[in-house]
């Protein structure tokens, strides 16, 4: 399986602890294709569909039919204890 920045898979993130994200969820490689080609690590970033506690540094992505995402989310870039 070949592996790139910015492609969205489903990912398992159980078991979380507190206020890790769980369950199944859409996650984002931000992982460089050139540092993918080197480690077998992958840097990802878990989406949401709950947009109510957005601030400005988090990103959208809108659903579309080339995401296949049944719902807009976001990628929140830091995290929050809430």
């Amino acid at each position: 399986m070949t592996i790139e920045c910015g492609e969205l898979f489903l990912v398992n993130f159980n078991p979380g602890l507190g206020h890790e994200y769980q369950g199944k969820r859409p996650a984002i490689v931000i992982e460089s294709n050139k540092q993918l080609k080197k480690s077998n690590l992958v840097t990802i970033l878990p989406l949401t569909s709950n947009l109510d506690n957005r601030i400005a540094d988090d990103i959208i992505i809108e659903a579309n039919k080339s995401n296949r995402l049944k719902f807009d989310s976001l990628i929140n870039i830091y995290a929050r204890l809430s």
